[in-house]
């Protein structure tokens, strides 16, 4: 089952720039990677952003967190998640619970598949499953920071009114370094 089975998804291409402004407030777009993107999960499965617009003004950058995989043991052991998927709607992705203090943010998910904790960019000299072991980490974020940057947020003089940038156990690595 692919993830576009269940969300709605958008491929980043030079013909198309998954423009938030083209998608629905308040509701999962995924944003995948190009296939030629250095951006990939550790086994090679494309990478992807969650995106669910709110307003133009607040913006939530969340790095996604998925445990660690540092050498082939801990790889084999299933220490880290390889594929991305976004968290379920609760805490700050409850976008119609009227306590949630970042209901109306813009929420740019950076989902995790990397097992490098946002901080690899190499491909391991070991093979687990048949499979080469990528670990783009830095790529995956800068592919969520840089369609952020082109997506012109902020209000007419293109500063935002408020920016949060955070992110659990891997994902704190992540929002450190981003």
């Amino acid at each position: 089952s692919s993830i576009c089975d269940t969300y709605t998804c958008c491929q980043l291409s030079d013909s198309n720039s998954c423009e938030i402004s083209n998608m629905t407030k308040d509701e999962t777009t995924i944003v995948l990677a190009p296939k030629e993107s250095e951006a990939t999960c550790i086994f090679g499965s494309q990478y992807g952003i969650q995106v669910i617009p709110g307003s133009k003004d607040k913006l939530l950058f969340y790095f996604q967190g998925g445990g660690a995989c540092w050498d082939k043991a801990s790889t084999i052991a299933g220490l880290c998640t390889t594929d991305i998927a976004p968290n379920s709607d609760s805490g700050f992705l409850e976008k119609h619970n009227e306590d949630n203090p970042f209901k109306d943010y813009t929420i740019v998910h950076s989902l995790y598949c990397s097992g490098d904790v946002y901080s690899g960019n190499i491909t391991q000299n070991y093979i687990i499953f048949g499979k080469s072991v990528t670990q783009k980490g830095v790529e995956n974020a800068l592919f969520a920071i840089n369609w952020a940057r082109k997506q012109g947020f902020g209000g007419t003089d293109g500063v935002l009114d408020n920016f949060i940038v955070m992110g659990c156990s891997a994902g704190s690595i992540g929002a450190q370094m981003g």
